[in-house]
């Protein structure tokens, strides 16, 4: 016969911000995107140029095959944070 019962040692806490409201400023998020007359150097990637190179790392890690992209990650893997 088994006896089972456990025991918790930590308390229950109350949320600290339950009915509190916070009102933000509004943002506004812009962006150009460049095209062929565009005197910038740009790459334009679809999924066939990344799929052969896709061993599951993460999308930062894929971009080092572009020209001029340096990427790091923290366990050396690309996966985790890049």
């Amino acid at each position: 016969m088994g006896l089972g019962w456990g025991l918790h040692a930590q308390g229950k806490q109350s949320d600290s911000l339950q009915g509190t409201k916070v009102v933000l400023d509004e943002v506004f998020v812009s962006a150009i995107r460049v095209n062929r007359e565009s005197p910038v150097t740009f790459s334009n990637l679809n999924k066939n140029q990344y799929a052969p190179r896709n061993l599951g790392q993460d999308i930062p890690i894929l971009m080092n095959y572009l020209p001029s992209v340096v990427t790091t990650s923290d366990a050396g893997a690309g996966v985790g944070y890049t």
